[in-house]
């Protein structure tokens, strides 16, 4: 599979710590990736208080990217979705005045229902419910 697109980024893929099987999913992910040829890719493990602001409620798990950055983004969906293939993958573009744009950076999110839970349970109704129609005003 040509990956030349993807030539010069960086890749992270985030999970929520203290999560075991989405970093052992991670961790594949990234090995594969590899295997394909993309060497830029790092695990974060994000707190439940960092992920609650990169959580996408309605849709999970998700490839995340910048405006104009969308052909990239579609093809490293279309090998995670090669790699992961018991899992529908979306793409979420980043609002276009996004003030930390970054260039050349896809973000990858292994988020899921016990993710969502685990967050819902520590911040609230309020909170989750305004992400929730976020999300669903971004969607693509």
């Amino acid at each position: 599979m040509d990956v030349a697109i993807l030539d010069g980024f960086k890749v992270e893929i985030f999970f929520l710590s203290g999560r075991q099987d989405l970093y052992n999913a991670a961790l594949s992910i990234k090995n594969k990736l590899s295997d394909y040829g993309l060497k830029n890719v790092r695990l974060r493990q994000s707190s439940a208080n960092t992920f609650i602001f990169d959580l996408v409620g309605c849709h999970w798990p998700n490839i995340r990217y910048d405006p104009g950055e969308e052909s990239a983004a579609s093809k490293l969906k279309s090998i995670v979705e090669k790699i992961v293939p018991n899992q529908t993958w979306y793409l979420h573009a980043l609002n276009q005045d996004y003030s930390d744009r970054t260039y050349n950076y896809i973000s990858i999110f292994l988020e899921d229902e016990y993710t969502f839970s685990a967050i819902y349970s520590k911040y609230g109704i309020y909170n989750m419910d305004r992400i929730k129609f976020k999300c669903n005003n971004n969607r693509r």
